[in-house]
């Protein structure tokens, strides 16, 4: 066995190529202290040591001939562990790397053949079991316009993008089980269309949220989800008008609970914002995940408004326009699952013309 105090090695500059891999890193720095490198009677090594490992501005490189590309860059941070143990032939412990990882800064771009993702920067606390990400994106390859020109069937095109995600008391277990604490997502952009000139494909099941959840293929748990000052734009094609509209949801603030596949509860949603400008006071949603069927319940409170401003609409969508009227009070309860939903909307108006 080799025994040690202090191992050190600095490395300038690191480079690794292959196939499907590069890898460039201008410095780097490996400290390994009171350990030991020893062999078994299978002629198997071990090591037990102390580890860190530091580098700087490293380049990541990842392709797979043209249907997936990953860019990691001005990646710089600490691997620190006091009891490193590892021996080979066994599993390498990605949860001691995860848990000791500290990422200072980074980027990554990631392309498939579907879409791109984009950050620009990224950090991982491992003191604090979090991620940071500022200035993300999701959009698909194709534009909108390319996107239906090409579609046989009706399907949304859809678009986010984000100026911060925090991801909170991460914890990877070794049975590639997922909990995190808190996810907080601010100022947040999802944006939907789909054109409703073409065909609806038929006989094609739907997943209500639960289900959608379901299919995640980890286990995932999610205690809460917080959304701050983002929105949601829902751009339609009338087939009457074949004209576009856009309803933007505005300045949604919401908190949802009991996200993720492990749950036999409920999914919690509660959530305000503005429709058109005007304030929702109140939105909540609540979907079982026991109930085969999807069962739900739902509430919604708007504040008063000016009907005029629904003109952005109907215009659109339908040709019909409304020249005068006030909404007092308009709010809603319905519950349902899967295939129906039964419920009751209380819509006070005035001077409607």
């Amino acid at each position: 066995a080799l025994q040690y105090a202090h191992l050190l090695l600095n490395v300038t500059p690191l480079e690794l190529r292959s196939t499907a891999t590069t890898l460039s890193i201008p410095t780097l720095s490996l400290l390994l202290s009171n350990g030991q490198i020893s062999k078994n009677q299978k002629d198997l090594f071990a090591l037990t040591s102390g580890v860190n490992l530091k580098w700087q501005e490293a380049q990541l490189l990842l392709h797979h001939a043209d249907t997936m590309e990953l860019a990691v860059s001005k990646l710089s941070g600490m691997f620190n562990d006091a009891a490193f143990s590892y021996r080979q032939q066994s599993e390498l412990p990605w949860e001691k790397f995860v848990e000791n990882t500290a990422i200072h800064e980074g980027a990554f771009n990631y392309r498939n053949k579907q879409l791109h993702a984009n950050a620009a920067s990224f950090k991982l606390d491992p003191s604090t079991h979090t991620f940071y990400g500022y200035n993300y994106d999701v959009t698909p390859n194709m534009s909108a316009a390319e996107t239906f020109q090409k579609a046989r069937w009706q399907r949304d095109y859809i678009t986010v993008k984000g100026d911060a995600l925090q991801v909170s008391g991460i914890h990877l277990s070794g049975d590639s089980a997922l909990s995190i604490r808190k996810i907080t997502v601010d100022k947040a952009a999802l944006t939907t269309a789909r054109d409703k000139r073409i065909p609806v494909e038929h006989g094609i099941e739907k997943y209500m949220p639960t289900k959608l959840i379901r299919t995640i293929p980890f286990a995932l748990q999610v205690d809460s989800i917080v959304l701050q000052e983002s929105a949601v734009t829902v751009n339609e094609s009338s087939k009457t008008t074949s004209k576009w509209a856009a309803v933007p949801i505005t300045e949604i603030n919401a908190l949802i609970t009991h996200f993720g596949n492990v749950y036999n509860d409920s999914l919690h949603l509660q959530a305000s914002g503005k429709l058109l400008g005007n304030p929702i006071r109140y939105f909540s949603y609540n979907e079982s995940y026991h109930d085969t069927l999807s069962g739900f319940d739902a509430q919604s409170n708007l504040a008063p408004m000016d009907l005029k401003d629904f003109n952005a609409i109907a215009i659109p969508m339908a040709a019909v326009k409304v020249k005068r009227g006030h909404a007092d009070t308009i709010y809603s309860a319905w519950s349902g699952n899967k295939y129906a939903t039964l419920g009751t909307m209380n819509f006070h108006y005035r001077q409607l013309k």
